[in-house]
């Protein structure tokens, strides 16, 4: 019977570690190893199983540096994101803990073992419900900020434990220090209370805070991409109107050649043989907006000197918003265009690829760039730029202006990632790859 006991004892605090690191999978996201979730795990079983007595310096301090290591060992997004959100979580369960091992496990034994447990599932239900959606992320001043107001619930649970002379290792001492059964409780004691259930509240103050900046951040990203998008394929359309315009004219120097004499048609034909823009085409697939991006971006490579080799394979016009096509694949040759510039004239050339086939568009834009450099860009810099997201490293644009550069990536990932997509940046061979594919939500 006793090891009967021993076993769902054990199973009771499995059960309630893995809600609590459940509750931790919902603010950050666990490396995609087998490995890093068992840690994982097993330090969340630390975390809500660790006894907390006032006055004890031997379990918090250690649990606590331990649990804030492994997050930030499993776990991927900044180390900002990552302290907040553990220290978030460590002073919460503390808090718990500490009130459950000092006041409420004296009126019932087995509290202990069931607090815990209806603790475990309370946090997660509440990190489940009121959690950011997935793949959230905010800037690093506001993680700063949120790291500031996390350390006063922080502090404070580590000053009820650790700052208060009482040895409760000693039985004798406890059985004078807690009469909760007797209805006895001192100033110190309720202030004691007071604190940790106040930390406790403080959580859904924090994680509340966390979800609206990120709802905040999410919605000014799209409102900036928007913007910028609009921007952009307003700018095509001027491009493009002004390519029909030039089509038009074409049919009045047709008409012109009619009547001119023999000896001055030579010259009129090579006069406008000359201007490029007369003669390119408008048919590189069957969309629209693709024909008017591509028609002016291979306008200019010409003027830099970059070879433009394309396979477009779409047959028909996307069933996309034409600011969103406009965005893919003008901010993804853009890209290309700026890093094959900085190439000799004999390297610049630039690859695309995109095929839109039983509800998907696949877009791959390949160009040359050199031994460190991903399109044009240091490793360095790539590196100082990986918190943009936590699963992708978008390079750092090489503009002065960084505030309003540089962003051409983050709108494309944007737009991929609204329509069930995703986006890989590949370097190979001194190959530098952005490809894409989302969904267009038609089959074809």
């Amino acid at each position: 019977m006793k090891y009967l006991q021993m076993l769902w004892d054990m199973l009771i605090s499995l059960v309630a570690a893995g809600f609590i690191c459940r509750s931790l999978g919902y603010l950050l996201t666990v490396k995609n190893k087998r490995q890093p979730r068992f840690i994982l795990y097993a330090v969340c079983w630390l975390l809500g199983n660790t006894v907390v007595y006032i006055g004890d310096l031997a379990n918090l301090p250690p649990t606590l540096a331990v649990f804030l290591a492994l997050v930030w060992l499993t776990c991927e997004g900044s180390s900002l994101k990552k302290l907040t959100i553990g220290l978030m979580l460590a002073s919460t369960v503390f808090a718990y803990n500490t009130l459950l091992d000092n006041f409420f496990r004296r009126i019932w034994e087995p509290v202990f073992l069931y607090g815990r447990l209806f603790f475990a599932l309370c946090l997660f239900l509440e990190t489940k419900f009121l959690a950011p959606a997935k793949g959230y992320e905010l800037s690093a001043k506001m993680w700063r900020l949120l790291l500031v107001l996390t350390i006063p619930p922080a502090g404070i649970v580590l000053s009820v434990v650790l700052l208060s002379d009482i040895d409760r290792a000693s039985v004798e001492v406890a059985e004078k220090y807690i009469m909760i059964l007797n209805n006895r409780i001192s100033i110190s004691q309720a202030m004691y209370v007071a604190l940790l259930l106040l930390t406790l509240f403080s959580f859904f103050g924090l994680l509340w805070t966390v979800t609206v900046l990120a709802k905040q951040r999410k919605l000014e990203q799209q409102s900036m991409f928007a913007e910028i998008n609009q921007n952009y394929y307003e700018a095509m359309e001027q491009q493009h109107s002004e390519i029909r315009r030039l089509k038009h004219d074409l049919a009045n120097h047709l008409q012109t050649l009619v009547v001119l004499p023999e000896e001055k048609k030579e010259a009129y034909l090579q006069e406008l043989l000359q201007n490029s823009s007369v003669t390119q085409t408008l048919n590189y697939c069957g969309d629209p907006t693709v024909n008017a991006v591509l028609t002016v971006k291979e306008s200019l490579m010409q003027r830099e000197g970059i070879s433009f080799h394309r396979r477009l394979e779409i047959p028909q016009e996307l069933p996309l918003e034409k600011t969103d096509i406009c965005a893919l694949f003008a901010n993804a040759l853009d890209n290309a265009i700026e890093a094959a510039g900085k190439l000799p004239p004999e390297k610049r050339e630039i690859f695309m690829e995109s095929y839109a086939q039983k509800g998907l568009l696949v877009v791959s834009v390949k160009n040359p760039c050199t031994e460190q450099a991903g399109a044009g860009r240091t490793d360095t810099e790539q590196t100082e730029d990986a918190q943009i997201n936590h699963t992708l490293s978008l390079p750092r644009t090489t503009k002065a202006d960084r505030q309003n550069h540089g962003i051409g990536l983050q709108s494309i990932q944007e737009i991929v990632r609204r329509h069930d997509g995703d986006m890989e940046i590949r370097r190979e061979d001194h190959v530098f790859e952005l490809f894409l594919y989302l969904s267009t939500g038609k089959q074809e």
